[in-house]
């Protein structure tokens, strides 16, 4: 996922299931290349499932709002729409049980938006909740 829509001078989340678990690490690239692994924001995992089929991650992620990176910086819009991108791929990552995992271009992509603005909620303590 990518924070800030397109790939680049964006923070993005990559994650994968392996070994009934998720596997992530936040990323940022400067151009069209394989992103690397970044030691900020602070990612929580709240709960995932997994199946044969599919797999849902909810996560926190604290430091997630804005980014300054060596090339750019951005910010998600928390007053109104902010644009988010998207990638998937199928071919598996090289090393599945390492965050910092090397992987082939995504075979996938796109971009959405999501009303930030009107996504706050009184509830938030509880839906951060480390208890699925």
């Amino acid at each position: 996922v990518s924070l800030g829509g397109g790939m680049n001078n964006n923070l993005l989340i990559v994650a994968w299931p392996w070994n009934n678990q998720i596997i992530f690490s936040p990323r940022v690239t400067s151009n069209y290349a394989p992103p690397h692994v970044v030691t900020r924001p602070v990612i929580t995992t709240i709960s995932f499932s997994i199946t044969s089929t599919q797999w849902k991650w909810r996560f926190r992620c604290q430091g997630c709002t804005s980014w300054t990176f060596q090339g750019g910086s951005g910010a998600i819009v928390q007053d109104n729409y902010s644009v988010f991108g998207w990638a998937l791929s199928t071919v598996a990552v090289n090393n599945p049980s390492n965050p910092a995992s090397t992987f082939d271009q995504h075979t996938d992509f796109g971009l959405f938006a999501a009303d930030i603005g009107n996504a706050h909620s009184n509830s938030y303590p509880m839906a951060t909740s480390l208890d699925p």
